[in-house]
């Protein structure tokens, strides 16, 4: 089964509304949503801090960066 990675931080107010259109694409197809801090790992805050919000499909890796719609997340997820 897929799930889905969302990448953010405290106070990121993109991250805030990305969440918006990720959360109710992963509860209406019933895919575990796991939102991950990137300053809780240095690696994560090199690799995606100019980046964020970032969601990403597991297990193969797949991601989106912000702009995303909602649509686009529900794609995604396939």
């Amino acid at each position: 089964m897929n799930a889905l990675r969302f990448y953010t931080t405290a106070g990121c107010t993109l991250c805030d509304k990305a969440l918006e259109a990720v959360r109710p694409v992963a509860q209406r197809l019933d895919i575990e949503l796991h939102i991950i801090d990137i300053m809780d790992d240095p690696a994560l805050e090199q690799r995606l801090g100019e980046r964020i919000p970032v969601v990403e499909r597991r297990p193969d890796g797949k991601a989106l960066g912000w702009p995303f719609t909602a649509a686009d997340v529900y794609r995604l997820a396939f």
